[in-house]
């Protein structure tokens, strides 16, 4: 209920940009599962006049379902080691047609963490 009071005092006063850290973290499941098509809803059918959301997010799936694009940070969080665009519509954006991307944004992500535990 919190996290749901917390979307709506944020959407109300209709932000530029909306920032999100970690939003669904310390949600159940279904409840963030809930929360994540209740704002990409009110995202896509233009219902807030945000023009952009920055998410913050440690669960990739959840990043490749809800964005055009992923930036991926380095553990220092100092620059952008990766980007990947998402080209689908939204629409579109089921489980199984994301799959592959969700599979290569995976990929990416793992064999730039082996890169930088190497490096130091």
């Amino acid at each position: 209920m919190r996290q749901r009071v917390g979307f709506a005092r944020a959407l109300a006063v209709e932000p530029k940009v909306l920032l999100l850290d970690e939003p669904f973290s310390s949600l159940d499941i279904f409840t963030a599962q809930k929360l994540r098509m209740d704002l990409m809803n009110i995202w896509t059918n233009q219902k807030i006049n945000t023009s952009a959301i920055v998410m913050v997010s440690h669960d990739i799936e959840e990043a490749v379902m809800m964005s055009d694009r992923v930036v991926i940070m380095d553990a220092n969080k100092r620059q952008i080691t990766d980007e990947i665009v998402i080209d689908r519509p939204r629409e579109s954006r089921g489980r199984q047609n994301m799959a592959a991307i969700i599979d290569e944004t995976s990929e990416r992500l793992y064999k730039r963490i082996a890169t930088s535990q190497k490096a130091s």
